[in-house]
């Protein structure tokens, strides 16, 4: 299963344009600081 949905990123990695993926590293960085302010 997990190996399924890497191959399903593999390929949307690969279909998406450069400014997606800098929008999808952007909102994961986001992410991550809001779940670091959450956290104690």
């Amino acid at each position: 299963m997990k190996g399924e949905s890497a191959e399903a990123v593999k390929v949307l990695l690969r279909e998406a344009t450069v400014d997606e993926i800098q929008e999808l590293a952007d909102y994961l960085k986001t992410k991550r600081l809001m779940n670091d302010q959450i956290s104690p």
